[in-house]
């Protein structure tokens, strides 16, 4: 609400050069981008990240957050992964894969640029990481999919589930195809690879997936699907 002509009215960005003390960005309410960048501007976003798993994010305005930030690299070679790389901060409009150190909510940022890029989209191999400002609907075909709270990728089954907030990213991949998406910051490749006799198999120690989610002790590795795994602290190929 920005006043003008003696009354209060809701205006556009900039209508008729009139500008909000604050930008909210509330992760339910469509965004429309400024046609030309604001500069010193104070935005407040209404969205929580939380600590406790990987949140994907795309915004109009360049920002740090202290934690663990991953950009899409590349798919693998196998056409299986989708690996992300490390990131050092946030660029407008790019989507990235956020772990705070600690719970974020509502967060106020001071004196920043809010941009007039776009939402992009990062493609490699027919894949797409894709941002989005406003709420999205998302395809229930399995052509387009979201990020879980355990690191796995799913879509919607029906209309009613299928709507996404704003200020996130998802996933685009050709229909009747499944990724898995790499967050450990490397690429796919193994440090080592070894074959584990099947009498071996569940005298291993510790295991955990390449995205660093602990999956238990004593697995059978042999029933685990095929893919990279941490054992005991070393890289194994699952094949």
């Amino acid at each position: 609400a920005i006043p003008y002509n003696s009354k209060r009215e809701i205006a556009p960005i900039y209508y008729n050069e009139a500008r909000p003390l604050v930008y909210v960005l509330d992760e339910t309410q469509d965004f429309t981008s400024p046609s030309s960048d604001i500069s010193g501007a104070t935005i407040r976003m209404v969205r929580t990240f939380s600590s406790s798993y990987w949140n994907t994010i795309a915004v109009p305005f360049a920002m740090d957050m202290e934690g663990t930030l991953r950009e899409y690299d590349q798919l693998s070679s196998d056409g299986r992964t989708m690996n992300f790389k490390d990131a050092s901060s946030i660029e407008p409009g790019t989507p990235y894969i956020l772990k705070p150190e600690e719970n974020i909510e509502n967060p106020t940022f001071y004196d920043v640029t809010l941009s007039s890029t776009e939402a992009k989209e990062v493609s490699d191999g027919g894949y797409s990481f894709k941002g989005t400002y406003s709420p999205a609907t998302l395809a229930t075909d399995g052509t387009e999919q979201y990020l879980k709270t355990n690191g796995n990728l799913a879509y919607p089954t029906n209309s009613s589930k299928a709507r996404m907030k704003g200020y996130r990213a998802y996933f685009i991949m050709p229909s009747g195809t499944q990724v898995k998406v790499n967050l450990d910051g490397t690429d796919d490749v193994p440090t080592i690879i070894e074959y584990v006799p099947a009498e071996q198999a569940t005298e291993r120690g510790d295991v955990y997936n390449a995205a660093g989610q602990y999956l238990g002790r004593g697995i059978d590795l042999h029933r685990l699907p095929r893919g990279i795994y941490i054992v005991n602290g070393k890289k194994m190929l699952i094949h």
